[in-house]
């Protein structure tokens, strides 16, 4: 059998008209002037340098917390110490914790294993702040683990979110350190 091959013929040309029936060409436009020279760029105020990551920072309760929650995820337990306020509530306790893998207190080790899993690098969220009458403040916020841990029967695993918390107090010279945790 014969096939059929439809094929499209070209659309016709359009007429052309005689010149007198042409329209006649629009005037030239003249150039607009130039544009006005935009306003000079201020500087902006200056702003505080960032804290680099591997340093400590008390200016706020928050970049203590950032401070103290990166130098644990780093075993800087010299930095975690430097968090908290000489002689306060928990100064001797996170002392001791420093040095738990002497301790015989199988519950001490774990915990400080925990801490240490805290991601020193993951963006913290604070859940409560709060500032207690006596200028105080309490915070609440969450971390995020960088690897599996146990404590007391409970598994975390890489990635879950830690909740922690602490009180800080203001020091005469305007830092902020952990007071009880």
């Amino acid at each position: 059998p014969a096939r059929t091959v439809a094929a499209r013929l070209p659309a016709p040309e359009p007429m052309i008209e005689p010149e007198s029936l042409a329209p006649e060409p629009a005037p030239a436009i003249e150039p607009a002037a130039p544009a006005p020279e935009p306003p000079p760029v201020e500087d902006p105020a200056p702003r505080e340098e960032p804290v680099p990551a591997n340093e400590l920072d008390f200016r706020t309760p928050t970049a203590t917390v950032t401070s103290f929650t990166r130098a644990l995820g780093r075993a800087k337990w010299d930095n975690v110490v430097a968090c908290f306020l000489p002689g306060g509530v928990d100064y001797e306790d996170i002392q001791e914790l420093a040095n738990a893998e002497n301790s015989p207190r199988r519950s001490a080790v774990a915990f400080k294993y925990v801490l240490e899993s805290l991601d020193p690098d993951a963006a913290l969220e604070i859940v409560v702040s709060e500032e207690a009458p006596d200028g105080r403040m309490k915070l609440v916020w969450k971390s995020t683990l960088k690897r599996d841990c146990e404590i007391e029967g409970q598994t975390f695993h890489k990635g879950d979110p830690f909740e922690l918390d602490a009180t800080l107090a203001r020091t005469e010279d305007g830092q902020w350190l952990i007071d009880n945790f």
